[in-house]
């Protein structure tokens, strides 16, 4: 019997972002047309980028289909439907980032503050 592993912390973040803000709802609600997992497939982006980043013609061959099933897959996923889903989502690109903001305003997550992060810089004495 072969184990299967991967990264739940992710998982568990998109999980928990689409609940306290029904993120990926209020994202694709309306966007889907023909895509019936659209949702799914931005979820496996996101994951993708969150933990591997592998280019997307290798997705399939890196996270197992136990992964798939978790981020709400009903089946199996081709590797066209992958560059189908994300020319869809490439081509509503104004109108996600719209939604997007939209949220944000709605959720009161917008500040006039800026924070830096300086933990990952370096400075040499001058």
């Amino acid at each position: 019997m072969k184990s299967i592993t991967f990264s739940l912390g992710s998982v568990a973040i998109i999980d928990k972002v689409n609940d306290s803000y029904k993120f990926f709802d209020f994202l694709f609600d309306g966007v889907s047309g023909k895509a019936k997992e659209l949702k799914e497939f931005a979820k496996l982006f996101v994951y993708n980028k969150l933990t591997n980043c592998v280019a997307i013609s290798r997705i399939l061959d890196v996270y197992p289909t136990e992964l798939l099933a978790q981020l709400g897959f009903k089946g199996n996923v081709r590797e066209r439907s992958l560059y189908r889903n994300l020319e869809r989502i490439g081509d509503k690109n104004a109108f996600l980032i719209e939604r997007y903001q939209q949220l944000l305003k709605n959720n009161n997550l917008i500040t006039n503050e800026q924070h830096f992060d300086w933990s990952s810089s370096y400075f040499d004495r001058l």
